[in-house]
């Protein structure tokens, strides 16, 4: 049995919040969401942002500097002024013949939204419980326009996923 923490020391980590029946349900909302996204882009073909992010990816992974024609005249990517984005999918191409590049760039993507999928439930339960947490992923797993392009390699599913998972932490500031 674990000692009680001592005064002054940090919180103990907090159960996730949901039964085990609702941690099999909100599994299972995941991965219904992640195989809708990859369905749609397994047959989809490639917009030009994704060529772009991919070769600049690629580029990343292979140790160089994007080149600046990818780029606008300030210096910024069309779509994103962050090197998270690429950098954080860089691993994911690396690992992979050049050939499979885009496939591995939209499994990075894909992940990310099972990401979001997580932080969703996790923000509906903190503001009004575990049915509510459930619901959120649950919609946002089947949402249309969501699943069409949530598989893209597009440079803002970094910014989605990072935004989800910063509101459920961060409300804890405003309902504590």
């Amino acid at each position: 049995m674990d000692p009680a923490p001592s005064p002054g020391s940090p919180r103990p980590i907090r159960p996730a919040g949901f039964s085990p029946s609702q941690g099999l349900l909100l599994a299972a909302v995941v991965a219904v969401g992640l195989g809708l996204r990859w369905a749609a882009v397994a047959r989809a073909g490639c917009f030009w942002d994704e060529g772009l992010f991919v070769e600049v990816v690629r580029g990343l992974a292979a140790g160089h500097r994007p080149q600046a024609g990818g780029l606008w005249e300030d210096g910024f990517f069309p779509l994103s002024a962050s090197w998270l984005a690429p950098l954080s999918a860089a691993p994911f191409v690396a690992l992979v013949p050049q050939r499979l590049a885009l496939d591995a760039a939209r499994l990075w993507a894909v992940l990310l939204e099972g990401l979001t999928l997580l932080s969703l439930a996790r923000l509906g339960r903190k503001l009004g419980g575990p049915r509510l947490g459930l619901a959120a992923a649950a919609l946002y797993a089947c949402m249309p326009f969501a699943v069409v392009y949530g598989g893209r390699c597009f440079y803002h599913h970094l910014a989605v996923a990072l935004l989800t998972a910063s509101l459920a932490d961060g409300v804890d500031l405003f309902t504590e």
